[in-house]
């Protein structure tokens, strides 16, 4: 093996272990993103309030409404 080839392979394994650290990364910051909207689900049923889901469903359910007529 050349030292080039050697050194390409050590960096593609560099290169893989950070895209995997990446993807580690990214998946806490969408469980926490998901921890949150969760409370924040329960909070507005608690309250009585509708969720941010129920408010984005009837926005577009007026919008369809509309165009209907």
């Amino acid at each position: 093996m050349s030292k080039l080839s050697v050194h390409k392979k050590i960096h593609n394994d560099n290169f893989a272990l950070m895209q995997d650290s990446v993807q580690r990364i990214q998946q806490k910051q969408q469980t926490f993103d998901d921890q949150i909207q969760a409370m924040q689900d329960i909070d507005s049923h608690v309250r009585g309030e509708p969720t941010q889901q129920e408010v984005r469903s009837q926005k577009a359910q007026d919008i369809l409404d509309r165009i209907k007529r």
